[in-house]
């Protein structure tokens, strides 16, 4: 049927549908069709019955009807006497919210079938969940009651558990709300898990190999901010607090008359807020709302100001008042500020008239570093308002380290150590901490500080920052020491790092340094290892991702049979920490993939047929024996991962290795050390010696642990700390960890007895005893001193230390220089030299593009720049990560492709393996970078007026010890209205 109108205008609409008579004769049509459903409705509920019209274009078939989902429901065969029969279907609850029904029969040795989505949708499962407010709109810090009523389809009250959260709005500015709607996650569409198969589509040659005939095969079920004549102007209340989220109630229940109230007050912000309810019942009714309410003044006052200030930085702040009182209003607008100078008027009388705004300006210099508070006021006679907000001045110049450490254990012991600071340093920028503890576990908390508040998070990077923490804490509470307080923030910590572990597993189960890159097997092992560290030590873990991890490692080790021993040893340590101890590793991988829970252990082959590779991955079984029979070809780095991987098989062979570590020591006086010139996991040439020597005093420790290299091989890792209280990178922080957590465990080092004094340019600082008591709390003693207690030149640390015991020090100084460090000379060399360029708009037929133009003259707010980082390296290098500290008053343009170049220069595309914007500066990560120089970029917008200095940039390798190389630094002028200014210095 066919209908067709005609508009006015002469355009035609056209509908067609069609109808089938039942019973009616059919033309035969060609060999195949296939078999067609049709249904009386649209929807059902259940208790329905569906008439289904099934035309199977063959006369007389036997016709298999089957209600299906999840599984088979229910079936019944029917013999169409025409071309067409008719069924009808019960709909059953079960059948919510939708089934599928299935039509098969056979005719010819050929197999006819086809299904149809039949909706049932879940509506009486919905419960109709309201909020309301006492008030449509609120001020400032006004107190508002949310009321939260749930009932069920048919309006009758009924209890349930409610979350209530109230955000700003503006964050779904940002990003919308993904969450979906619980109706859909609890009565989701479901997909027909029932597959047919016909015996006769199978062909045979006279033999099937290995392979067994996979005939059915069913997939696995899816899981549920002081005037004159104040009397005569309203005095407001400041307003500084703005939090994005201010309320969240996640298990609000209801009463019995569907009731439920909440009552807090708003924060200080001007915005729409945005309250959230979902609501689940006892027997699984659910629901959704979102109400929004709006917290407003009829006079408001702006401020407009950087995220951060520089020192030396001038910008000019701009403070804009709206009035929406009934008539034009005179506002008496000042700024006050503390941590900066102000060098225009403070105050000052604008007229602000209905519906409209005034703006008012102030010249401000942050001449020192710390914190910047400003507190703006605009009053009037009928309403007012004040604004608070403070934000960072952060120290001109590059920011460099100097570090020591050491120990001191004679009953009678001191040191005199001189950290120098040049002469050239920002003299109010420059800072000491001191560590002293009177054990290695103190020294382990010192590290973990550096640890957990790493601000970049590679692969390597997120499981080395929270699993330390981790694993000292089970030390600590193994040895009867005093733990430290829970820390939500940690606990936020380690949730994070996992979901983003679990983001940047590679299709293949493995990982890389990053979710784009290649994946390595150096990577692959450390996370493997980490996660069933993790797990061990009770947290939850997602057995699929660490079950694909598994595979992964195994299918790297079968596909690189000629990879370097000491690779093939890691990743067999990483294997075994991954799998139940006490066996052999072949047996112990079959055991822990036999007792994973369901779902992973479906997936798995499931992900692997689809691959073309019908079994899963094997280990080979001789893969411990060919390792331990070539121990000749393995450094001490090697032998020490065998050691342990045995040790935790049970296997005795782990003693032959000991027998080797304890050959190949390297003992110089105090300390014990394990030589290896090469990083055979990251694939470079560099000094390997310490993580060799962390791993073998973790292999000494297990198997051996009153050996005299104990003492010596840890004091050599603590005293040789390259950064005080930390190691040189995340990676060696963590190994170092690793290896002395075993040793605290044995070590007895927890009977101190002494006093100790500390000084420094003379002065003293600190003068305690330290006994067994102080052990018990593991926290180390921080010494902090500022700038207005050092020099530039020679500054003297003296630690004096009466008594049985040992007292670990580490000194931190950080300071800024004022010029930039130059490139280093020799066969190893890296540079980086900053450029900015304006992005000059013209038009091009009917489109805006752009041409990049060196930045020479003024710059106007708007102005896009182009900040191009040219890096040079004399020879192949791995694991860049570049820093580049941005001026304040400019913010990153991350969309780079609403701005059409006219010509791409050829450094636009240069790649790189990550980049990150921050609030103050920009990071970009490259994991190779061949000889010779690349291009990175980056866009910046000028939004503030101001003079800004830009801090120089750096490259630095990211998990080695290398030397930081910098860029010169940079000042950018923006005037108020006129433009921006660049200068070079």
């Amino acid at each position: 049927m066919e209908g067709i109108a005609i508009g006015s205008n002469g355009r035609q609409a056209r509908f067609d549908t069609s109808l089938w008579v039942a019973g009616a004769a059919y033309a035969q049509a060609a060999r195949y069709q296939r078999p067609e459903i049709y249904l009386d409705k649209h929807s059902y509920k259940p208790g329905d019955t569906a008439h289904v019209l099934i035309v199977t274009h063959q006369p007389g078939a036997q016709v298999l009807v089957t209600t299906e989902g999840q599984q088979v429901y229910t079936w019944s065969v029917h013999r169409s006497e025409g071309s067409s029969v008719a069924v009808d279907v019960r709909i059953e609850e079960r059948y919510e919210p939708n089934f599928f029904v299935g039509v098969a029969f056979v005719k010819d040795e050929q197999l006819y079938e086809a299904n149809k989505n039949v909706l049932v949708p879940a509506t009486e499962k919905v419960l109709k969940v309201t909020i309301e407010t006492d008030k449509p709109q609120y001020k400032p810090t006004e107190k508002v009651t949310y009321t939260l009523t749930t009932e069920d389809q048919e309006g009758k009250p009924v209890s349930a558990e409610v979350s209530l959260g109230v955000v700003d709005e503006a964050i779904y500015a940002i990003r919308p709300d993904a969450t979906q709607a619980p109706e859909k996650v609890f009565y989701a569409r479901t997909w027909d898990q029932v597959q047919t198969q016909f015996s006769t589509i199978y062909w045979f040659t006279g033999y099937s190999g290995k392979q067994r005939m996979q005939l059915a095969w069913m997939r696995s079920p899816t899981q549920l901010a002081d005037f004159k004549n104040p009397a005569q102007l309203v005095q407001p209340q400041v307003r500084k607090y703005f939090p994005d989220t201010i309320y969240w109630a996640p298990t609000v229940v209801t009463d019995a008359s569907g009731k439920a109230r909440a009552t807090f007050s708003f924060p200080d912000s001007l915005t729409t807020w945005r309250a959230t309810v979902r609501a689940v019942t006892r027997n699984t009714l659910v629901g959704q709302v979102t109400q929004k309410v709006i917290t407003r003044k009829n006079l408001i006052l702006r401020l407009e100001i950087p995220r951060f200030l520089t020192e030396g930085d001038t910008v000019t702040v701009k403070g804009i008042v709206h009035n929406y009182l009934e008539q034009d209003k005179t506002a008496h607008v000042s700024l006050a500020a503390k941590g900066v100078g102000v060098a225009s008027a403070s105050e000052t009388a604008v007229t602000v008239p209905k519906n409209g705004e005034a703006v008012v300006t102030w010249d401000v210099r942050a001449s020192s570093i710390g914190q910047a508070d400003f507190l703006s006021k605009a009053l009037t006679d009928e309403e007012s308002d004040a604004l608070e907000l403070s934000i960072p001045v952060r120290p001109w110049g590059l920011q460099l380290n100097s570090a020591l450490s050491g120990s001191l254990r004679d009953d009678k012991a001191a040191t005199t150590q001189t950290i120098t600071l040049p002469t050239d340093i920002n003299p109010a920028a420059s800072s000491l901490r001191i560590d002293l503890a009177p054990s290695v576990a103190g020294t382990l908390m010192a590290a973990l500080d550096f640890l957990s508040s790493y601000p970049y998070g590679c692969v390597e990077q997120t499981m080395s920052s929270f699993l330390p923490n981790i694993l000292v804490g089970r030390a600590v509470k193994e040895l009867g020491l005093s733990a430290p307080p829970p820390s939500v923030e940690l606990e936020k910590k380690i949730a994070a790092g996992l979901e983003r572990l679990y983001q940047f597993q590679h299709d293949d189960g493995g990982w890389g340094w990053w979710e784009t890159d290649q994946t390595h097997p150096f990577m692959t092992a450390y996370v493997v290892a980490g996660l069933a560290q993790a797990k061990a030590a009770g947290y939850p873990v997602d057995e699929d991702r660490l079950e694909r991890g598994r595979e992964s490692l195994v299918r790297q080790i079968s596909e690189n049979p000629r990879a370097l021993a000491d690779i093939r040893a890691y990743l067999l340590y990483a294997l075994e920490m991954s799998v139940k101890p006490g066996m052999n590793l072949s047996e112990a991988l079959e055991r822990t993939r036999s007792g994973l829970p369901a779902t992973p252990r479906r997936r798995m082959p499931t992900r692997q047929n689809e691959d073309d590779d019908p079994d899963p991955a094997r280990l080979d079984p001789h893969l411990v024996d060919s390792l331990v029979d070539s121990r000749d070809r393995l450094s001490p780095y090697g032998h020490a991962l065998m050691a342990l991987a045995l040790d935790r098989m049970k296997d005795p062979r782990a003693q032959e290795f000991v027998k080797a570590l304890e050959q190949s020591v390297k003992v110089e006086g105090p300390y014990a050390s394990w030589v290896s010139q090469r990083q055979e996991m990251l694939d470079f040439s560099s000094d390997n010696s310490f993580e060799t020597t962390a791993y073998a005093l973790k292999a000494l420790s297990a198997l051996d642990p009153k050996s005299d290299l104990l003492p010596k091989a840890a004091r050599r890792l603590i005293d040789r700390r390259a950064d005080g209280y930390y190691w040189s990178s995340t990676e060696q922080t963590a190994t170092a960890i690793y290896g002395l957590i075993d040793y605290l465990k044995v070590s007895g080092e927890l009977k101190p007895n002494y006093t100790l004094s500390v000084f420094v340019n003379g002065q003293k600082l600190a003068d305690r005893r330290v006994t067994e008591k102080d052990v018990q709390n593991p926290q180390p003693m921080t010494l902090g001193l500022n700038a207005a207690q050092l020099h530039p030149g020679e500054n003297s640390i003296r630690i004096e230390k009466s008594g049985p015991g040992v007292l670990y020090w580490s000194a931190f100084a950080s300071y800024y220089k004022r010029e930039p460090r130059p490139a280093p000379v020799g066969a190893t060399a890296l540079n980086v030299v900053r450029e900015y360029f304006k992005l000059v708009p013209e038009r091009l037929e009917n489109r805006i593009v752009y041409t990049e133009q060196p930045v020479q003259g003024p710059l106007k707010p708007g102005d896009v720049l182009v900040v191009r980082l040219t890096v040079s390296a004399t020879g192949n290098e791995q694991y860049l990560q570049i820093e580049d500290p941005i001026p304040a008053g400019f913010e990153f343009v991350e969309q780079e492709n609403l701005y059409e170049l006219k010509q791409k220069p050829p450094w636009w595309d240069f790649y790189y393996t990550r980049r990150e914007f921050h609030d103050d500066r920009s990071a970009l990560f490259s994991t190779t970078f061949a000889r010779g120089q690349g291009q990175f970029h980056y866009l910046l917008k000028a939004v503030e007026p101001g003079v800004y200095q830009a801090n120089p940039a750096r490259v630095l390798p990211s998990v080695s010890s290398f030397a930081t190389l910098s860029t010169s630094w940079r000042s950018l002028y923006c005037a108020g209205f006129g433009g921006l200014r660049a200068t070079s210095g």
